[in-house]
């Protein structure tokens, strides 16, 4: 019987053995597992950044577009530290929603009048064991976004039920012109983001209904009709959506009381001479209100109105008596997305 072999020590050498490969698949899984967490933080950065940018275009603000894409990339951390996207990093071009293709109009701060659309490419550096193996050390990890300026918005939620006539929208924005039925136009939108507010102000309702001549509001019936749903209308969200083609009652009697009553929970603060704080320490607080194109009179003293649009406005004043002033904006908000131009824009991350 032929003499067994001493074999001592032979398990330390393959539990040896294992724990080497153990260490190593360990430190390949935390390379991974750092490099997913990286990618995906630095995608959040880079999402930021172009909704950030994309927003100023559509403000039409060219101008800050860069700066405000590098500062909102800025306030992600990515692993350990913030983004530091560089404004190199930023580019205009306009978004085809089409053929869902990116072209680039200029590579600068400012943006182009043509330009609808924002790209950031933005990269961080890596720092993973393996890299260094491949000869990949110290190489820049890049993700990229491109957030797009919807022209308008078709129909939308949280709408004041404040109509206004669509002919006072147009014949503000270009009054040379005769047409005053018509869609929006680049011009028009141009006007919305450039013109000095004094031109866009105007009183939406003075101290009586009964007629109703451009400046004038008529109250309507959103959620429901009476005093109670009007008042509680201005300070809360509907939830009623309003678009092009729907057809709203107006509200009896001029609502004195609900009104104000509405705007003193709506405005922070609501201040003695009718001021509308936002809040923030500034004047006016951003609105969405039904534009109407017709208007028919119905039975028991109401009328209808035919929407057009959902018109963007900052409610800057309400008196004791429901004198409300404010003026046009273009701002973002959310909604069922349209080609058409309007005062009301989405913007949309589409890559």
């Amino acid at each position: 019987m032929p003499r067994l072999r001493n074999r001592r020590g032979a398990v330390l050498v393959m539990a040896s053995f294992i724990i080497v490969l153990l260490v190593l698949m360990m430190a390949f899984v935390m390379d991974l597992s750092q490099m997913f967490v990286q990618v995906n933080q630095e995608q959040a950065a880079a999402d930021a950044a172009a909704h950030a940018g994309a927003i100023e275009v559509a403000l039409g603000d060219s101008i800050g577009v860069a700066d405000s894409a590098v500062a909102f990339s800025g306030r992600n951390t990515i692993l350990t530290h913030n983004a530091t996207f560089a404004k190199a990093s930023v580019t205009c071009g306009f978004w085809d929603p089409v053929a869902s293709a990116f072209t680039t109009s200029s590579a600068s701060a400012r943006c182009g009048k043509a330009a609808n659309a924002v790209q950031v490419v933005g990269s961080d550096p890596s720092q993973y064991i393996f890299a260094g193996v491949w000869n990949r050390a110290n190489i820049n990890l890049s993700r990229t976004a491109i957030a797009w300026a919807a022209p308008g918005v078709l129909s939308s939620d949280c709408v004041k039920p404040w109509s206004m006539p669509y002919t006072l929208l147009t014949k503000t924005l270009d009054p040379t012109n005769p047409d005053t039925s018509r869609d929006l136009t680049a011009y028009d939108a141009q006007q919305l983001a450039t013109l000095p507010v004094a031109s866009l102000t105007f009183s939406l309702k003075t101290n009586a209904q009964s007629s109703y001549s451009p400046g004038n509001y008529l109250p309507v019936d959103i959620d429901g009709s009476g005093g109670n749903i009007y008042r509680k209308s201005i300070y809360a969200c509907t939830t009623t959506p309003v678009g092009p083609g729907d057809i709203l009652n107006t509200e009896t009697g001029n609502m004195v009381g609900p009104t104000k009553q509405g705007a003193d929970s709506l405005c922070q603060p609501h201040y003695n001479n009718g001021a509308c704080g936002n809040g923030h320490g500034g004047i006016g607080v951003q609105v969405k209100v039904p534009l109407w194109l017709g208007l028919t009179t119905t039975m028991n003293g109401k009328s209808q109105v035919l929407v057009k649009i959902v018109g963007s406005f900052s409610l800057d004043t309400v008196t004791n008596n429901a004198r409300v002033v404010g003026h046009f904006i273009k701002t973002v908000g959310s909604g069922k997305l349209t080609n058409g131009t309007g005062t009301l824009t989405r913007v949309v991350l589409v890559q």
